[in-house]
């Protein structure tokens, strides 16, 4: 009688270990699955692609925003007028505005594609 209940358990040991690989197989399967496609859908050459107007929307901020940005280890001119001044604040308040935007774009981009949407 004993032996027969440590023969089932064995049997019951190899079950639960076949079942145990069969588990980890599918989760490394799923896994590579997964990451295949987060890299396609993150790749910048199908976004530009899928997306050129945008892409170029973004280009084009991007290097209003860095031509746009004074650099630290030059000198700034003192401001004669009062106008140079407003300008500035304007400059500055478009580019906050611009770059708000931007974001709203790509965090509206990654949802889309991870939605499944396009």
């Amino acid at each position: 009688m004993a032996k027969g209940k440590m023969d089932e358990l064995q049997q019951k040991k190899l079950e639960l270990e076949a079942d145990l690989n069969k588990l980890h197989h599918e989760l490394d399967h799923s896994i590579d699955r997964v990451r295949t496609e987060v890299k396609s859908q993150l790749d910048p050459k199908r976004a530009i692609r899928d997306y050129p107007f945008v892409s170029v929307g973004a280009a084009l901020l991007a290097g209003f925003l860095l031509g746009h940005k004074r650099h630290p280890h030059k000198k700034k001119k003192k401001k004669k007028h009062r106008g140079d001044t407003m300008a500035d604040t304007v400059i500055d308040g478009l580019k906050g505005i611009a770059a708000k935007k931007a974001i709203d774009m790509g965090i509206n981009f990654v949802e889309k594609r991870f939605s499944g949407g396009k």
